[in-house]
């Protein structure tokens, strides 16, 4: 079990958040095994994630994430359509999920060994659909390469996922497949 202590090592080390931070400990919640539970399914599932150790990825939420909305002008109720595009644009661009390798002198002073921490943005969390949140964490788990180093994404990659949604712009989209109920890849 990992301790506090560990969880703020490796959220400092990793630049996550600011060190300025002070609720830190506040902000991130250790993932009760809803999300450990969906990568040991995924990898279940997908040939291409056989390689991958669940139980070697710590999973991170960061309830304190928020891209706060537009204020209204002074002397207008509403903030401008406009800013409220820009906004929307910018949630919508805003990583989910990010998968990052933990520095090897880190991972040895951990109690249990952990190679790589995901962190998930609650409050972008809570406005995907289930389908969304699955297809962002096997997204995640993809940059995971046979050498078990982070790739980042290519061509391949790209066209394997328009392949399975079905779409390009499966990241947006609320209608994908639930890849754990769809056919084998």
């Amino acid at each position: 079990m990992l301790k506090a202590m560990d969880i703020f090592l490796i959220i400092i080390l990793l630049k996550i958040i600011p060190l300025k931070e002070t609720t830190i400990m506040k902000r991130f919640v250790r993932d009760q095994g809803a999300f450990s539970d969906i990568i040991v399914k995924l990898k279940e599932k997908f040939e291409s994630l056989s390689h991958i150790f669940p139980s070697e990825i710590l999973v991170l939420i960061d309830t304190g994430f928020e891209i706060k909305p537009p204020k209204a002008k002074k002397g207008e109720e509403e903030p401008s359509e406009e800013a409220m595009d820009k906004w929307k644009d910018k949630k919508s661009k805003a990583w989910k999920f990010q998968i990052k390798t933990i520095p090897q002198m880190y991972q040895d002073a951990l109690d249990t060994p952990k190679q790589f921490v995901m962190i998930g943005r609650q409050s972008l969390l809570d406005e995907l659909s289930e389908e969304q949140v699955l297809a962002f964490i096997y997204n995640e788990l993809r940059k995971i390469n046979s050498e078990y180093k982070l790739q980042k994404p290519d061509v391949n990659t790209f066209s394997d996922l328009i392949k399975i949604f079905g779409r390009p712009d499966w990241d947006k989209a609320y209608n994908i497949p639930n890849l754990l109920e769809e056919s084998e890849e």
